[in-house]
């Protein structure tokens, strides 16, 4: 018989609240270190979940042009409606 591995479904939204819930933990400064091994897709979506003012602080100390796009980024995924099934 062949066996064949599960399928492994994951939930994005479900993954960036837990790591929003440990970055709120973390220092400002290190959070800004980690973030630049981050694409800024990721970061939107966890910063999404981030407490405002945690989120403020870090987006205040990276490039201006990079918190834009990531600024940007957290509006086009926050306005997304879920289709019903």
């Amino acid at each position: 018989p062949v066996r064949k591995d599960p399928i492994v479904q994951t939930d994005d939204a479900k993954g960036a609240e837990a790591i929003a819930e440990i970055w709120g933990s973390i220092e400002t400064n290190q959070l800004v270190q980690i973030a630049t091994d981050w694409t800024d897709e990721d970061l939107a979506r966890v910063f999404a979940y981030l407490e405002v003012d945690k989120a403020a602080e870090v987006l205040s100390r990276l490039d201006p042009k990079r918190a834009s796009k990531i600024s940007s980024l957290i509006q086009e995924q926050a306005s997304v409606v879920n289709p019903q099934s």
